[in-house]
């Protein structure tokens, strides 16, 4: 197998530089003459301030490393450059400071820089690396990491540059969820490294859900032993793995980290200046905690989620004081493994409900003054509030905790767009946003493809920015940051959780670390070109940019063009057009394809290291016939809508809900006084259609979506879902067209937007084009 990967790998770089061997020449002739330029814009995330000066240092087996009296740099520093460049340099002492070819570190309290700022000058005699903290030390190790070449050398050539350098924001997090899919000790310290390289600074862990219990509880050990497992169900949805049982023919699925696993980790993680905030998920998604120990739940039994439905389950008992006292005894243990300041109470998603028929938690609230059941969460968080705080921490939860009050010194962080946030610093609370649009790095990077969760491309996390607009400066100071999540429900590999991050965590890391005003999405994208081949050297697997311009449906009434194109114009795109998966032995894109019948298309990129991204297709569909249009009187402006409430999970099912009133909106937006949960909205009318031609209609949902034209379904966004976007064509003559759209939500956050495409026109929300009859 070994062999034969291997000369796998030697046909894929054969076939590749043979093919672009010209291209390879002109790239190496621009390098030379732009050595020093190109060494800079190596940098992710970019440096604040980088002057360019005269002469190079040149690096060699003879360059020694002063070290810092923080050693584990020197040995981290030393290391690195071991692995990238297989340079073995010798540590120095005091007497090699008055000689030359050194490198040298630098940490002195007495500077006047911020905790994380640091400053890298190279010069023909030396590289100098100083900062105030062994914060900003590591953080210049690894930008001068970033101006190594990666592959073996005898010796290299460094331009001589100054750069002065610190974050914009004080929270770079990255979230990892190991409930879903429990991820060996060995791949958390993979992780934690990835996040080291790009001066990411908070590791939001993700330790426990309904799906399973991660962390060794020594005084509560079912935790562990009932709550960490399940019964194997690989290879079908996540949500059908069920609870373990006694049969012991039944394999398990599942673990959980030991303590000393826990104070492994966070040693590794600290000497690459990372903060572990670890999660424990209350007062909802406990099923695994009740599971172990069903005296904490309303019922006083363990809660079952219908196999393959996803579903709140039923959260603890909010009117039991063992309730309370349970939660402290794991936060007593928790608080003593993580030396960081935040501990992460969850508070999402909570089935509130289930408080309203019990009797315990109806008399907590009688005997505490509440009136709605929101405030019952509120009560627990802000005891559990007081806790933290007697041991010197501080409570972070989701932006649900805001519900029925906020605890007085919680920090929220926004994971339903940014209000959350927006209002909590408007409060005088201290906000981490991550809101499920930007940040949420489960969701697809390819918009043509089916997928359960949402579409974010690398774009649109570049285009991130925490700090909502509306806030005045003094609000604007508690924006700490901003976080990427990575939720696992149908991530269940190492190497997937790779694939999804890579490189949208690049592009998150610049957003967090450098200066607004110098962001360029055209420069990110060149200098992570040159970054593949450091995130292939080190071994990670990465998300290729797939070939752009390709639809999976494409319809046509003449000859067109297909103009392929990938991010940042980076590697070489493969294709066929017989439907036949593309490799190294497909045709070139080297200019428009043709297409005049019918055909499908397949094309993937390609990396001169032999990465290759994911295949996109396009099914090209000549149109025979063209939708005539009607010339109808008497319509006003406006679509017609019949709003509905009750629980339902596809479209096909709304005339099972009760009908509730009917109206006229402007356009496919939500009537007032629409529930958060559980309604369905049926909308009616006219589109008015002035140019025969080829249309693209999109529905953005969250959840279920299904759009009619002309009586015929276009697209297909059904479904329980979180945010995404679907689209379908249709050939329209002019004229006014029936227009027909179902939506419908479940639970989760909510939206709809309807958009067009028309020929030889841009992408429009459709609001002028709808009419409807008189009611």
């Amino acid at each position: 197998m070994k062999s034969r990967t291997q000369n796998n790998n030697k046909s894929i770089k054969q076939v590749f530089n043979t093919k672009i061997k010209t291209s390879i020449i002109f790239i190496l002739l621009f390098l030379m003459m732009n050595n020093a330029h190109n060494q800079i814009v190596n940098i992710l995330p970019l440096p604040v301030s980088v002057k360019m000066n005269k002469g190079v240092f040149v690096l060699d087996c003879r360059t020694k490393i002063i070290p810092t009296k923080y050693t584990y740099l020197t040995r981290y520093l030393q290391s690195q450059i071991s692995m990238l460049n297989s340079l073995n340099l010798n540590i120095g002492d005091e007497d090699d400071i008055v000689k030359t070819n050194l490198i040298k570190l630098t940490v002195d309290t007495t500077l006047k820089m911020g905790d994380e700022e640091y400053k890298l000058v190279v010069s023909p005699s030396s590289c100098e690396i100083k900062a105030k903290t062994q914060n900003g030390l590591f953080y210049g190790i690894q930008s001068f990491l970033q101006l190594l070449p990666v592959h073996p050398v005898t010796q290299c050539e460094i331009s001589c540059i100054e750069i002065s350098d610190f974050p914009r924001f004080k929270w770079r997090g990255m979230h990892l969820d190991v409930s879903r899919h429990f991820f060996p000790k060995e791949f958390i310290f993979k992780y934690i490294d990835l996040l080291a390289m790009h001066k990411m600074n908070v590791f939001h862990w993700h330790l426990v859900d309904d799906q399973g219990w991660r962390i060794e509880i020594k005084k509560y050990p079912r935790l562990t032993e009932i709550g960490a497992w399940r019964e194997d169900e690989t290879g079908k949805p996540w949500n059908n793995f069920v609870v373990t049982t006694n049969d012991p023919s039944k394999k398990l699925y599942g673990g959980y980290y030991k303590q000393s696993d826990i104070r492994e980790i966070v040693k590794y993680a600290e000497e690459r200046q990372i903060t572990i905030v670890p999660e424990i998920e209350i007062p909802g998604h406990c099923s695994a905690m009740i599971e172990a120990y069903p005296e904490l739940s309303c019922s006083g039994r363990p809660w079952r989620n219908t196999p393959g439905v996803w579903e709140f389950s039923d959260p603890l008992c909010l009117g039991n004081e063992y309730t309370y006292n349970f939660v402290k005894d794991v936060l007593s243990e928790v608080i003593d493994l993580f030396q960081g300041k935040y501990i992460h109470m969850g508070g999402d998603e909570c089935k509130r409900t289930t408080w309203e028929h019990c009797p315990r938690c109806q008399a907590k609230m009688k005997s505490e003054n509440m009136t709605q059941v929101d405030q019952l969460q509120s009560y627990l968080m802000k005891n559990i509030e007081k806790y933290l705080i007697l041991k010197g921490r501080q409570l972070i939860g989701w932006d649900e905790i805001i519900e029925g009050g906020l605890a007085p010194e919680a920090t929220v962080m926004s994971w339903r767009g940014m209000d959350g946030g927006f209002e909590a610093a408007r409060q005088g609370h201290n906000v981490v946003m991550t809101p499920s649009s930007h940040c949420y790095f489960d969701y697809s990077q390819i918009s043509e493809r089916d997928i359960v969760t949402g579409y974010t491309p690398l774009e649109k996390v570049y285009a991130f920015d925490p700090i909502p607009q509306g806030l005045t400066p003094d609000e604007a100071k508690h924006i700490l940051g901003g976080q990427g999540n990575v939720w696992t429900e149908n991530i269940n590999t190492t190497k997937r959780v790779e694939e999804m991050i890579l490189p949208r965590m690049i592009a998150l890391s610049e957003v967090l670390w450098t200066n607004k005003k110098q962001l360029n999405y055209s420069s990110f994208l060149q200098r992570l070109n040159n970054f593949y081949a450091v995130l292939e050297k080190r071994n990670f697997n990465f998300f290729v940019p797939v070939p752009k311009g390709m639809l999976e449906n494409n319809l046509f009434d003449k000859e067109i063009q297909l103009k392929l194109s990938t991010a940042g114009n980076v590697g070489q795109i493969y294709y066929t057009t017989d439907g036949t998966e593309p490799d190294l032995k497909s045709k070139i894109y080297t200019k428009p394809i043709i297409i005049n019948r019918n055909q499908i298309i397949k094309a993937c990129t390609y990396l001169p290291g032999g990465h290759r991204s994911e295949v996109v297709s396009g099914n090209f569909q000549q149109v025979d016939k063209f939708i005539d249009g009607q010339k109808t009187i008497n319509l006003k402006k406006g679509i017609r809508y019949t709003y509905y409430e009750g629980k339902i999970n596809n479209t096909d099912s709304i005339y099972n809900l009760k009908e509730i009133r009917k109206g006229v909106l402007q356009k496919f937006s939500f009537p007032d006084s629409s529930r958060d949960i559980h309604f369905a909205v049926e909308y009616e009318g006219y589109i008015h259609i002035v140019q025969s031609g080829i249309y693209t209609f999109y529905s953005l949902s969250d959840d279920g979506s299904v759009l009619y034209i002309a009586n015929k379904k276009v697209v297909d966004n059904d479904g329980g879902h979180a945010e995404q976007e679907r689209y379908g064509q249709i050939a329209l003559r002019a004229g006014y067209h029936k227009i027909r759209l179902i939506y419908f939500q479940d639970t989760g956050g909510k939206s709809l937007k309807v958009s067009m495409k028309a020929p030889d026109m841009e992408k429009t929300e459709i609001v002028n084009e709808i009419f409807h009859t008189r009611i």
